[in-house]
């Protein structure tokens, strides 16, 4: 297979390494061709779908969260560090405190390194971590949830294609698994998932098994929008509390009952604009 790697800039190729390798394709229209940037913090290839566009804005969120926690936790860092300066500025000898005044005389003069850390210094630097562990804690939990949901729901397309194909040929939904042809709701699983059901076309995911706590037993639904007088319009997967795309109608009950904050972004509702 032939392969063609390049920068996105290239200042011998017009500037710009996309010229290299639309050139290249040029020569071997059948080359692979990767990109290599710094700029840019991921690419998407034509054709893409509405559902490709909404997954990378997803991470694209994800990973601001994260860049934003580092920065959090960088400042608190350094704030930490200004405070312990202080304290050492402000109380020089609260290292000795509880000492008799004859007591404190009585001690040869130390260095800071040879009378190591004072309690209040200890104090101090316990409040900042504890103070960094709270901030860390909460982010890096829903990363994890949603990294589990993620694998839950790429478990249900082992149930979308007999839907599907049932709308398509008989312009009817499977009423339960049995309908689509598949095995019972607690025999479909894995690390992530106790049960895949289908109700009425839609496909009700309960988390379980090695899952985080906080979703086990919780239901994501994905629902089908489909047209209703155009069977050959393929079905539409619809997450969560999303709404269908328009001129589509969905099809069965959201059962989704995930907290809100551990959503992936594709299975939330829009925010109501504010009058």
């Amino acid at each position: 297979m032939v392969r063609s790697i390049s920068a996105a800039t290239r200042p011998r190729i017009s500037g710009r390494g996309f010229e290299f390798l639309r050139q290249a394709r040029e020569i071997q229209p059948h080359v692979v061709r990767m990109v290599l940037s710094a700029a840019s913090f991921r690419y998407l290839v034509k054709p893409w779908t509405e559902e490709d566009i909404v997954e990378q804005i997803g991470h694209a969120l994800e990973r601001a969260e994260h860049d934003r926690t580092e920065r959090e936790l960088a400042d608190a860092s350094w704030k930490m560090r200004r405070k312990v300066s202080q304290v050492k500025r402000e109380c020089p000898e609260a290292w000795h405190n509880g000492r008799t005044s004859n007591a404190r005389n009585s001690i040869p003069t130390m260095t800071q390194a040879q009378r190591g850390f004072t309690l209040i210094e200890v104090l101090v630097v316990i409040a900042i971590i504890a103070i960094l562990a709270l901030i860390a804690m909460p982010s890096y939990q829903g990363k994890v949830i949603r990294e589990q949901i993620a694998e839950g729901v790429a478990l249900a397309a082992v149930a979308k294609p007999p839907v599907a194909s049932a709308w398509a040929t008989t312009k009817a939904l499977p009423a339960d698994n049995a309908a689509a042809g598949l095995p019972s709701a607690d025999k479909i699983v894995n690390n992530m998932v106790s049960a895949i059901a289908v109700a009425d076309g839609a496909i009700h995911i309960t988390f379980g098994n090695r899952v985080n706590t906080t979703i086990k037993g919780k239901v994501l639904t994905l629902r089908p929008a489909v047209i209703e007088d155009a069977q050959i319009v393929p079905v539409t997967w619809v997450c969560g509390h999303a709404e269908a795309p328009d001129k589509m109608t969905l099809k069965g009950l959201d059962k989704t009952d995930i907290p809100e904050a551990f959503l992936p972004v594709n299975c939330k509702a829009k925010a109501k604009a504010k009058k």
